[in-house]
């Protein structure tokens, strides 16, 4: 009888256990977003058109301007995120210099993005048609963290990537970040796309949530049953 008890409680353990660890693991991102165009400073405008994992994907915006700098025409911007991948993707059509500004930068078609998939490096690009800045232009794939410099003005970084951890983990994309020198800061980001970790479809070592509660749920019951037949055998074995 004892035997008995011993064998069903392993299998409870086992099956509990079972459960647990089979359980889908969670969603690893919850960052992955995108938006064209987001200024701080003397001016700010907040990020648009946003597309995240919480807010119509994808999103547009007819036109979006940095008063005395910049307009930037046509954005768009989606999010998208399966079972084991996830990406971000911003497109603008066009940045057109203000009149005066001091920064003379001018944009035909701005594309960035980013791409995470479950076990592979979180990889981003960017792609821009006739950049022009000063006696600067550049040109479709843009090597990332190109920098180019109005001395005692401004710098600009084009394909901006900064990973907030390395390989697998989260990576941001900027197309295009500005930012003016001195008292009278003012912050552009133009074309952003951020994702990673991407999304994990293996099981995890231990489960928590429903997989968790599910796994010792059944460990219990499956206990509890082997309990009752240990003790109605226990109590029919012995002399009336």
């Amino acid at each position: 009888m004892r035997n008995l008890l011993r064998r069903a409680l392993t299998v409870g353990l086992l099956a509990g256990l079972g459960t647990m660890t089979v359980a889908p693991a969670a969603l690893a991102s919850t960052t992955v977003e995108a938006y064209g165009i987001q200024a701080t400073g003397l001016v700010a405008i907040t990020r648009q058109p946003d597309a995240t994992l919480s807010t119509p994907s994808p999103s547009n915006v007819a036109t979006a301007s940095v008063l005395g700098l910049l307009t930037a025409a046509t954005l768009h911007a989606a999010v998208t995120q399966g079972a084991s991948s996830e990406t971000a993707t911003a497109t603008v059509a066009s940045v057109t210099a203000a009149i005066g500004s001091l920064v003379g930068l001018n944009t035909q078609a701005i594309t960035s993005t980013c791409t995470a998939s479950d076990g592979e490096t979180t990889t981003g690009a960017v792609n821009i048609v006739n950049l022009t800045l000063g006696s600067t232009t550049l040109n479709g794939n843009i090597s990332p963290n190109t920098n180019i410099s109005i001395p005692g003005v401004a710098t600009v970084i084009v394909n901006e990537q900064t990973p907030a951890s390395p390989g697998t983990g989260d990576l941001v994309v900027n197309a295009i970040h500005i930012t003016l020198l001195g008292e009278n800061t003012q912050d552009v980001i133009i074309g952003h796309a951020e994702c990673g970790p991407a999304p994990s479809s293996t099981g995890a070592p231990l489960a928590s949530g429903t997989g968790l509660r599910t796994g010792l749920g059944l460990l219990a019951c499956v206990s509890l049953i082997a309990a009752l037949i240990w003790l109605r055998r226990l109590r029919t074995s012995q002399p009336a």
